[in-house]
């Protein structure tokens, strides 16, 4: 099982899956254009490095918190999570309006690049977490039983 730390900084993984999902919003917006498959295999990565962005980053936020602050973390991380839930379809819309179908693809690559932006500037600014004070990894259990 895992007993440690991460073999890399968490801020440079979150970091480069920002600006994957960056690239393959992109490359997504010209392969439309060209061939099917070229869409499919960008789509898939851009999403496959989409889904490890809020995990990376409450894990992240949770190394450098400590005691009782960890549940106000967690409140204000999914208060923010969904502020941009409601907020980022609405915008994504408006830029589609704009722009035309591609147009939330420009949207999500922009989302991505400001956000990529930001956490390498905070990954220039602050120094890592030790890996010794990195908290262990947590596998829990299911929650609910799904019955098919």
């Amino acid at each position: 099982l895992f007993h440690g730390g991460d073999r890399f900084d968490r801020r440079l993984v979150l970091t480069a899956a920002l600006w994957v999902v960056c690239a393959s919003a992109v490359a997504v917006s010209f392969a439309s254009l060209t061939d099917n498959i070229w869409l499919i295999g960008a789509s898939a990565i851009g999403l496959c490095c989409a889904f490890v962005i809020y995990p990376l980053a409450i894990g992240h936020a949770n190394d450098r918190v400590h005691g009782a602050n960890r549940i106000a973390l967690a409140g204000g991380l999914l208060l923010t999570y969904s502020a941009g839930a409601v907020v980022g379809p609405l915008v994504g819309a408006g830029v589609m309006n704009i722009a035309g179908k591609y147009g939330l693809f420009v949207y999500l690559g922009a989302v991505a690049a400001l956000t990529g932006g930001f956490a390498f500037y905070r990954m220039r600014a602050t120094p890592a977490v030790p890996a010794d004070e990195q908290g262990a990894a947590q596998f829990m259990p299911r929650t609910s039983r799904m019955r098919w």
